[in-house]
């Protein structure tokens, strides 16, 4: 575990097939959601998960992650 500020480059980071981001986004505008939906897609393996809070989408925000829902889990999934 490591402290990272969501607005700012994720230097170093590597890549995770699954990222937790929860009651986050909710707290910025949608251009600040772009970027940090962007920097966290950039660190998603192929197919890899990013779980939300809630209240919380990516819907309209970002074209490339895969709004899935399945038995009331509501996920995204980076395109292979």
């Amino acid at each position: 575990f490591q402290k990272q500020n969501l607005l700012e480059p994720f230097l170093g980071m590597g890549m995770f097939h699954l990222i937790f981001c929860r009651y986050v986004l909710i707290y910025q505008d949608n251009e600040r959601r772009k970027q940090i939906l962007k920097r966290l897609e950039k660190c998603l393996q192929p197919n890899g998960l990013l779980i939300l809070g809630a209240s919380e989408s990516a819907l309209g925000v970002s074209d490339t992650l895969m709004h899935k829902n399945e038995n009331n889990v509501v996920y995204y999934q980076r395109a292979p």
